[in-house]
């Protein structure tokens, strides 16, 4: 359809009704290959990506864990640091808006890690558009959802005999386990 002779102002919206026909169209499915390549020529910077299947197998517990993992990032005290800054200079980010505190730095959400599709870390040589981060940038994508209902279970504990709380370890540290470090032990 084509619709001519209308005007449009400059930083004006000008709208424009009309209706289209409808019509089906039948495709067959297509089928998108390709490699993550080795080197990404686009990165001008340190990138790291931590997808949602590397977090599922990832072997800790939190986002705080996932991103003490990577180069660069150092986990100290329940907080992240990124190449040697403070705290008030990571940018934080989930699906592409600020959760950084704005009084002193630092994440003010958190997210269970089972919601988290993509994790990027950025240390140094990103865009200006991340202003007020001078160390790095940590950009956390959220899963779509989907009609399927999911749920985790997670249970933590040092009694790996499951006997009870008072016959548990019978009276031995749980890290105590070979026979020469039970022998030395000075409560023994």
């Amino acid at each position: 359809m084509a619709i001519s002779n209308v005007r449009v102002n400059n930083d004006l919206t000008t709208s424009i009704d009309f209706s289209l026909s409808s019509e089906a169209v039948t495709l067959q499915g297509v089928e998108i290959i390709a490699e993550r390549p080795l080197v990404n020529k686009s990165a001008t910077n340190a990138v790291r990506i931590v997808t949602g299947d590397d977090i599922a197998n990832m072997p800790v517990r939190g986002v705080d864990g996932i991103f003490a993992v990577n180069p660069g990032v150092v986990l100290q005290d329940n907080t992240v640091f990124v190449r040697g800054g403070r705290q008030d200079e990571v940018g934080f980010y989930l699906d592409g808006v600020s959760i950084t505190d704005p009084m002193i730095g630092g994440r003010a959400v958190t997210i269970v890690q089972d919601a988290l599709e993509e994790i990027q870390i950025q240390a140094g040589g990103y865009n200006a558009e991340f202003g007020g981060a001078n160390s790095g940038i940590i950009q956390q994508t959220l899963k779509s959802g989907t009609t399927d209902w999911k749920a985790s279970v997670q249970y933590q504990t040092d009694n790996t005999s499951f006997k009870g709380k008072a016959r548990g370890l019978m009276g031995r540290r749980a890290l105590a386990l070979t026979p020469s470090a039970t022998a030395s032990s000075p409560e023994r």
